[in-house]
């Protein structure tokens, strides 16, 4: 196992640890992005060979770099081109594709990145095989949210929701593949994460999207291969950021450490959900020096969930804890335990 720093992340470390494990993994990143996108890309080729996609556009660009007033040749290519049923049914069997497509791929890329932690090399198979378990939940949760925010997108009111809903809801993908949660408890489950953290999520959201988006552009200026490569080499970037900052926010909320992590991977191979074990030598430290070992009660009896020290109920299922199923008593303690903190490495994989 490598020695890796493993959270809480900052934007410095956040930034740094995301181009470091792409850099470090990059031909087998590369190869979970190219799978599917290839695939993808010649099934979209029918639609400029077959069907005359090729032909409608040169016809567009015509009324675009010409005074041509008159449309109704454009109207009527038009026409003919979404008049053919052929096109219509392998339009509908591409978009079915895509979304499965596409949708494994940063599912595996998610998986991915929670294998540098485990593996001198991460596994591509291993990686799509473990994403198919998960594959339908995460797609119907993504198409729920781009159905909300699109929809409330649509008027000037409702940007403003659909931009607070979207970054509030950014984890529920992650919430169903390291989780197992279920589509109502994904989304509660992002928005617990998500919670006094709107602006940070935001502004990282922003600082990826416009690395990707220079790379993408530059990229798609290549005649015919641009888009697939700049999506094959930007992906990864997104997708391993998100999901380092995924795990930056239980580290700090819940003290999650790569013991439970293994749990969450191990079960999402399995196909199980997730059952978090004791481990005796493992030792959780919160962001805010809230301490508690593994082996003494620490997760959820119905859920799994992990707990924090002050906490009466569970915060993803709601069970409240009983006197046999409670966090260990920390009042003994002292408030100030900056001499312990200082002799503390933090939570590193060795």
């Amino acid at each position: 196992m490598m020695e890796s720093f493993f959270g809480p992340w900052d934007l410095g470390r956040l930034f740094g640890d995301t181009f470091n494990i792409y850099f470090k993994n990059f031909l087998r990143f590369i190869a979970i992005a190219a799978m599917a996108t290839i695939i993808l890309t010649a099934l979209a080729l029918p639609f400029f060979y077959m069907f005359g996609l090729q032909e409608l556009m040169d016809e567009i660009n015509v009324y675009n770099t010409s005074t041509v007033t008159d449309i109704d040749p454009l109207i009527q290519a038009l026409r003919d081109f979404f008049a053919n049923s052929a096109l219509i049914a392998y339009g509908l069997f591409f978009i079915v594709a895509y979304l499965v497509g596409y949708s494994l791929i940063k599912a595996a890329l998610a998986h991915g990145t929670a294998q540098h932690f485990f593996r001198p090399q991460i596994d591509p198979w291993t990686a799509y095989g473990s994403a198919w378990k998960r594959i339908f939940r995460y797609i119907l949760v993504n198409l729920l949210i781009g159905l909300a925010v699109g929809a409330l997108a649509i008027t000037l009111v409702g940007i403003p929701i659909a931009i607070w809903l979207g970054v509030r809801w950014v984890f529920v993908g992650h919430a169903v593949l390291f989780e197992d949660a279920r589509i109502g408890a994904a989304f509660s489950r992002s928005s617990q994460l998500i919670n006094n953290n709107w602006w940070r999520a935001l502004g990282y959201g922003l600082l990826f999207g416009l690395i990707t988006s220079v790379i993408n552009s530059a990229i798609s200026m290549i005649p015919l291969v641009g888009y697939p490569i700049g999506i094959i080499l930007t992906t990864p970037i997104t997708i391993i950021g998100l999901t380092l900052f995924y795990f930056s926010l239980r580290v700090e909320n819940e003290g999650y450490s790569t013991h439970r992590m293994k749990s969450d991977l191990d079960a999402w191979d399995e196909g199980k959900k997730p059952v978090y074990t004791a481990n005796p030598t493992q030792r959780n430290t919160g962001l805010y020096g809230n301490r508690f070992d593994e082996q003494e009660s620490a997760f959820c009896s119905k859920c799994g969930a992990s707990r924090t020290p002050d906490s009466n109920f569970c915060i993803r299922c709601g069970k409240p804890f009983d006197e046999n199923n409670t966090p260990p008593d920390t009042s003994d303690k002292p408030e100030n335990n900056n001499a312990d903190d200082n002799n503390n490495e933090g939570p590193f994989i060795r």
